[in-house]
């Protein structure tokens, strides 16, 4: 690396990470510290035309089109009632089990994203329906709260999922793979969560002492019947991609389709309601397209400078495990999720860690899994879990505090990081689905 491309980074850098520091959107954030890198190395009028180059590639990439189309469909699922009736469902069939409401909402959270990619959509789902009908039996508020908030992670691995079209633009690699990636390591969660849940509330009866009523038969089927049009779309959308029926996108379109239409027939929206979907959708895609374009300008300032390269010699010659390596870059995660959310985190680490990676013998699916699963535990882990304090928000309640979410978090990251190790120690957990699509 030359003096130039060391004293770019530098400044690019620091620039970045002073950006952050006073609030500047990461999207913004990085597209900057791009530029000036970019512009110390080139100069200000090249540096602006490889920026525009850059913005443009990024927005006509054909495999975006499906990230609005998966964002409605969840979007629109959500505004038109067809998920709320989950947590319902599962906690029909294991509500008396001790601690089983808890069990249930973690169980819904899975289900619910299988219709949807986003954490916030299941927080906004669940958190006005589970928290208060948890409550309603005694759970402790907050117990409630942490559960709720420590599931929603499970819409960033349960395909179809936002992060995973994101790691797949960004890295190159087959997003219908990496849907199918996500299959096993996400149920493994759910089934560990559970057992969690179980092993809390059994050691500290306070903090789930109450058992609702018997459910009948009757009632279950009842519940059962209602949730039958939402699980057919998400059988539609993932079976589809699976058996090679639809593309990403098709699927997507499909999927969206489906939705709207059982939506509008069940009479939970109309076309006002529609449209604002649409409008948050839109507002969501933004966000997005700002993120990789930001990511792609410094990547690509950053694979101008030659450090990537550089980095991949210097972690060579160092001669380190495989597995130490993995463990440095979950460190990495973890705290890197104290300054950034889940997508942040993604854009900023994924160009300059995936050719290490690559070049440690990882394959760049399994990474995928790995990298969302990071992410998952940092956005729960303190001192700053983004998603706890958006619990905290949803839930709208004095009573339920970040502070007290974090003292009960612990075990759910050791869980999550128990997950890891397992998906790390046997990648085929994650592999193997992806492989029988050849």
């Amino acid at each position: 690396m030359s003096v130039d491309s060391i004293l770019a980074l530098i400044v690019a850098f620091v620039s970045m990470f002073l950006f952050i520091f006073i609030g500047v959107p990461i999207a913004w954030s990085m597209m900057v510290s791009g530029i000036i890198g970019f512009s110390i190395i080139a100069g200000v009028t090249k540096s602006l035309a490889t920026f525009n180059f850059t913005a443009w590639s990024v927005a006509s990439k054909e495999m975006l089109v499906c990230v609005p189309l998966f964002i409605g469909m969840g979007v629109i699922a959500f505004e038109g009632g067809l998920t709320v009736k989950l947590f319902a469902l599962a906690s029909s069939f294991i509500g008396r089990v001790r601690g089983g409401l808890a069990m249930a909402l973690s169980i819904a959270c899975g289900l619910f994203g299988a219709v949807s990619g986003s954490a916030f959509a299941a927080l906004g789902t669940f958190g006005p329906v589970a928290i208060p009908e948890m409550t309603k039996y005694l759970y402790n508020k907050n117990f409630a709260a942490v559960v709720l908030a420590c599931s929603a992670t499970f819409a960033a691995m349960i395909p179809p999922s936002l992060i995973f079209i994101m790691y797949g633009f960004l890295s190159g690699t087959s997003i219908s793979k990496l849907f199918m990636s996500g299959v096993f390591p996400g149920l493994i969660t759910v089934i560990v969560y559970c057992i969690i849940i179980y092993i809390m509330a059994r050691r500290n009866p306070m903090l789930a002492p109450g058992i609702p009523p018997k459910t009948s038969w009757k009632q279950r089927g009842q519940l059962a019947l209602a949730n039958i049009p939402i699980g057919c779309v998400a059988l539609i959308v993932l079976g589809g991609i699976y058996l090679g029926w639809f593309t990403p996108t098709e699927s997507a379109g499909i999927g969206l389709f489906l939705v709207v239409v059982l939506a509008i027939a069940s009479r939970g929206i109309s076309l006002k309601g529609i449209l604002k979907s649409f409008l948050v959708s839109g507002r969501t895609v933004a966000m997005i397209l700002f993120l990789l374009i930001g990511g792609y300008s410094l990547g690509s300032f950053i694979a101008i400078t030659g450090m990537a390269t550089a980095l991949v010699g210097y972690i060579n010659d160092l001669s380190l495990n495989p597995y130490v390596l993995i463990l440095a870059i979950f460190i990495l995660y973890v705290i890197w999720g104290c300054v950034l959310d889940a997508m942040g985190m993604m854009v900023l680490l994924l160009p300059i860690l995936l050719p290490i990676i690559i070049n440690a013998g990882f394959s760049p699916i399994w990474f995928g899994v790995f990298t969302i699963k990071a992410i998952e535990i940092a956005t729960v882990t303190p001192p700053i879990g983004m998603n706890v304090f958006i619990t905290e928000g949803v839930a709208n309640d004095p009573d339920v505090k970040s502070e007290a979410i974090f003292r009960l978090v612990l075990p759910f990251v050791a869980a999550d990081t128990i997950v890891l190790a397992l998906l790390t120690a046997f990648p085929q957990i994650c592999l193997w689905l992806p492989d029988t699509m050849d």
